[in-house]
């Protein structure tokens, strides 16, 4: 990237070498918001909810009426959830009298509505001693469905009253029985991402036995830690690494200690100062980033404050887990919290959100998602600006050489966005132009760009032409980003190859096709590109032409392309169509020249039977006069 020479506003320089030109078709190879207090009732696996339900698929109700398929095994009882939300939660029986009214909860997602399968496979293989059971899972007439334990001792909810502290020893089993649940699913590598009391569930409540439950927006780990697009969350028990979406097993024990501080004093730590309603999500982020922690644990007992403290703390490498919890609960004299001050940054407002940011890790991820708003702040000078207040010196060193490249034109405006991002926070999966440069965003940009939807062609086209992959590795380190980048490039180089067999009238139908041939091979070149590749390659294969008239040339193509690269597979299905016309073109040719053979066969025996005939009469003259 740090090549690109082309000024915003000018025309485009010609391409540097090794940048995708059409012209080389001709040359041949070239390469939640939540501002009050959540979920006061059971999330419905835990009774609550209302309606008094019962018979058979709930009567006229239509809220109350499941699919056709589980309603010839299950009765609703009642209705869990009302309104909102991405699914509803029903409790059922069974019909079956074998399974002696047994009782279940089924959740159906809304519409469009789809779960990460490869968690609720996870989920389903867990301890049922420390995560609700989960039966089944499947779609249903076009709706997910998840068929769940129902838990009638209600959630942890009941147990956490304003301004009512929670006994010590219930406190005490709760730390015993989450801390041993959130272990057990971290070691599956899920981090359930959303930890309050509506989704704590009571098997029993003395002793205290508890269960998790909803893992809607639970992530799994890649590594120790991983980027996610999604900003659900429920803000008053999300650490504050969730501001810019980082996910870790740090997140769940933040969590953890929230609810301890809330359940010890009576008093969730984010509740407003002069009501009973929880700060707004806004407010939440600017303590989170700027305010001294240790305001979080004002009114903890004196013997939890260690505990509370070790788990609110901002920084991750700092935060306890599940080791230091199960010695603090063995009472070891050696454990220490690492002190923390308030980052004190000034504030950063940025349009794209409509709000102030103090950190540069949730900077970096707010310019990454919000980009043409980011450009606009970069040209303004706003970033710059801002980042010169709060780098240490070696970041504000790049920062500076950065914009001072920008200045003079050497590179593009997006191109300094994209390296200043990725400066401020090098652990960041950046995003450019809106598309994570991850394999999930990269093959959503690439599938968005196969079916036209702006914007994703034309940074399709950036990625390639800048190679913000190249540059993403070179600033960050791993080499994932740059093979993906040569893996493209060689996709590509086959598909500019195929101009070579074919013939040179043909050639701008090549060209034209580029943008998708572009798509297609990003999006074979990523990691999990073995389906879809698959896919594609069966099509190809089912929708071979005839060979008997196939033109010389498109039959080379084909055996070329049998084993080459899903972009070439591109070409040749581009070039079907005109194969088909010349192949037509020939048949029609050999069926005239078959024609106009019969035509001949027939105007000659025409002349041989006129000539039979006429030497019939001519004997027939001769032996009359003969006689």
């Amino acid at each position: 990237m740090a090549d690109e020479t082309r000024r915003d506003d000018a025309s485009p320089d010609p391409v540097p070498p090794g940048r995708l030109d059409p012209t080389l078709i001709d040359r041949g190879v070239q390469r939640e918001t939540e501002v009050d207090r959540p979920g006061r009732g059971s999330d419905g696996l835990g009774g609550g909810g209302g309606g008094d339900g019962g018979g058979d698929n709930g009567g006229d109700d239509p809220w109350l009426r499941l699919p056709e398929e589980l309603a010839r095994d299950w009765i609703v009882l009642r209705r869990l959830t009302r309104g909102g939300g991405e699914s509803s939660l029903y409790l059922v029986r069974a019909r079956d009298p074998a399974a002696a009214g047994e009782q279940r909860v089924i959740k159906i997602y809304n519409a469009g509505a789809f779960p990460n399968i490869d968690i609720l496979n996870r989920i389903a293989r867990l301890d049922p001693a420390h995560v609700v059971r989960l039966y089944d899972h499947r779609e249903v007439q076009g709706r997910y469905v998840e068929i769940l334990e129902f838990i009638p001792g209600g959630s942890l909810d009941a147990l956490c009253q304003i301004g009512e502290p929670v006994d010590p020893s219930r406190v005490r089993a709760l730390v015993t029985g989450l801390a041993a649940a959130l272990e057990h699913i971290h070691e599956a590598d899920i981090v359930h991402r959303d930890i309050k009391p509506a989704n704590i569930l009571l098997r029993t409540l003395d002793p205290l036995d508890i269960v998790l439950t909803d893992f809607g927006i639970a992530s799994r780990l890649e590594g120790s830690s991983r980027r996610e697009t999604t900003g659900s969350k429920t803000p008053s028990y999300a650490s504050p690494e969730s501001s810019w979406h980082e996910v870790s097993h740090g997140s769940d024990w933040w969590s953890m200690g929230i609810l301890l501080v809330e359940m010890l004093t009576g008093r969730h730590p984010f509740l407003q100062e002069d009501g009973p309603d929880l700060m707004s999500t806004g407010q939440i982020a600017r303590r989170l980033a700027i305010g001294d922690v240790e305001e979080l644990v004002e009114g903890v007992p004196e013997d939890w404050l260690l505990l509370c403290r070790g788990l609110l703390r901002r920084e991750l490498d700092n935060r306890w887990g599940a080791d230091e919890v199960r010695r603090w609960l063995r009472g070891d004299p050696t454990l220490t919290v690492v002190p923390e001050a308030a980052p004190g940054n000034p504030a950063f407002r940025f349009a794209g959100s409509d709000r102030d940011h103090y950190v540069l890790k949730d900077v970096a991820r707010i310019l990454s998602e919000h980009w043409a708003e980011a450009a606009v702040s970069y040209r303004r000078g706003d970033v710059q600006d801002w980042l010169k207040k709060v780098c240490d010196e070696r970041m504000l060193s790049s920062v500076k050489a950065i914009d001072r490249a920008y200045s003079r034109n050497t590179i593009t405006v997006d191109d300094a966005l994209f390296q200043t991002i990725v400066t401020i926070d090098p652990a960041i999966i950046p995003s450019y132009r809106g598309y994570p440069l991850s394999g999930s965003g990269l093959a959503r940009l690439a599938e968005e760009a196969l079916d036209n939807r702006e914007p994703a062609p034309a940074v399709l086209q950036e990625l390639l032409e800048f190679g913000c992959l190249s540059t993403y590795s070179t600033l960050r380190g791993p080499t994932w980003c740059r093979e993906r980048e040569e893996a493209w490039h060689r996709q590509l180089d086959t598909y500019v190859a195929l101009s070579s067999l074919v013939p040179e009238e043909h050639r701008p139908i090549l060209e034209a096709q580029l943008p998708s041939a572009v798509a297609v091979g990003l999006r074979a070149s990523l990691p999990d590109s073995a389906g879809w590749s698959a896919a594609l390659r069966a099509r190809a294969a089912a929708d071979r032409p005839p060979s008997r008239d196939i033109p010389d040339w498109y039959a080379d193509l084909q055996r070329v392309t049998e084993n080459s690269s899903e972009a070439a597979l591109i070409g040749l299905g581009v070039l079907r169509a005109v194969a088909d016309g010349e192949a037509k073109e020939t048949a029609d040719r050999r069926q005239q020249n078959r024609a106009e053979r019969v035509r001949q066969m027939l105007t000659a025996s025409r002349v041989v039977g006129i000539m039979l005939v006429m030497g019939l009469v001519v004997l027939g003259i001769l032996a009359l006069f003969g006689r």
